[in-house]
């Protein structure tokens, strides 16, 4: 069984993390909830977004500083659509295409 001082520090490692998902480069505000949906998706199947996503979610959830969010603005919240649509079964096709920041 763990010791109370191990469970404070890994719940307070999982707090950490936490925030360094909302408080990355162009992850907090109104992006905030669309990152929340790609993030969802990644959960569901890594491999139905780019390698560029799971880098960015990987870091945030090791507690290290995340890379630049692969996508931004219109690209994000297109992304965040679609990982909505296929969350809800919706989705036009098996895998997510998720526009990188360069093609919005």
């Amino acid at each position: 069984m763990l010791s109370k001082a191990m469970r404070v520090a890994s719940a307070a490692a999982r707090l950490s993390a936490r925030r360094a998902f909302y408080t990355a480069s162009g992850a907090g505000g109104a992006a905030a909830m669309q990152v929340e949906s790609v993030y969802a998706q990644w959960r569901r199947d890594p491999t139905s977004l780019g390698p560029k996503w799971t880098e960015y979610f990987e870091a945030v959830l090791a507690g290290k500083p995340p890379p630049p969010l692969p996508a931004s603005g219109n690209a994000l919240r297109a992304a965040a659509t679609e990982a909505r649509l296929a969350l809800a079964g919706g989705g036009s096709s098996g895998a997510l295409h998720v526009p990188s920041a360069g093609s919005e």
